[in-house]
């Protein structure tokens, strides 16, 4: 099975269920081992209840929700507007 780039936190939750954890992995691992750039262990270790609340909450935080690192959301194309007005 071919793995397809998670834009959203919905997509990348699904796309965890149906390929990762079958293999053991967790989604608070998965999301810290791609996302995370400091040590997050509470969310690594963290059961997948916990992890969702985690998760969404790091995104709020960073300005990404419901998208993840690494995509166009409305946060960046308002910023990209204003930095060529100047």
């Amino acid at each position: 099975m071919k793995t397809q780039t998670a834009k959203s936190f919905y997509d990348f939750e699904q796309q965890w269920l149906v390929e990762m954890q079958p293999q053991g992995l967790r989604l608070g691992q998965v999301f810290a081992n791609r996302y995370v750039k400091q040590p997050m262990p509470d969310l690594y270790y963290a059961d997948t209840a916990k992890a969702r609340g985690m998760i969404a909450q790091w995104l709020i935080d960073n300005s990404y929700w419901p998208y993840l690192p690494g995509y166009e959301n409305s946060m960046d194309k308002s910023v990209d507007q204003q930095s060529q007005s100047y």
